[in-house]
């Protein structure tokens, strides 16, 4: 039992301290729009959504499983963080794949 509760305190600490250093990231996400047209590219927004959401998605990860924690599901919302990043690793994909990296939206040649 104690093995498991180092683990909780451990997540939570990781979870806390990793969504303090991405508020700054999420300050400046909206930096992201600033090139025309970025603001009609949905893998802009999305990306942009993304980093600005990360430290709530921490803020979650870290909390949310305390609360829960007499439901069975509740150790999975440590991974909660993750879901995020996995979803920011699809719009990053998409901004290189079907724009060439680009925010405004411009296609990529070739």
């Amino acid at each position: 039992m104690l093995d498991s509760n180092l683990s909780w305190y451990l997540l939570t600490a990781v979870w806390v301290v990793v969504g303090l250093v991405g508020v700054f990231p999420a300050i400046i996400s909206p930096m992201a729009f600033d090139s025309p047209g970025s603001t009609s590219n949905p893998f802009t927004v999305g990306f942009a959504a993304s980093i600005a959401l990360f430290p709530i998605f921490c803020l979650a990860g870290a909390v949310l499983p305390w609360i829960l924690q007499h439901w069975s599901f509740a150790k999975w919302m440590f991974l909660l963080p993750l879901l995020d990043i996995a979803v920011l690793a699809f719009f990053v994909f998409g901004l290189e794949r079907f724009h060439g990296g680009s925010f405004g939206g411009g296609r990529r040649s070739g």
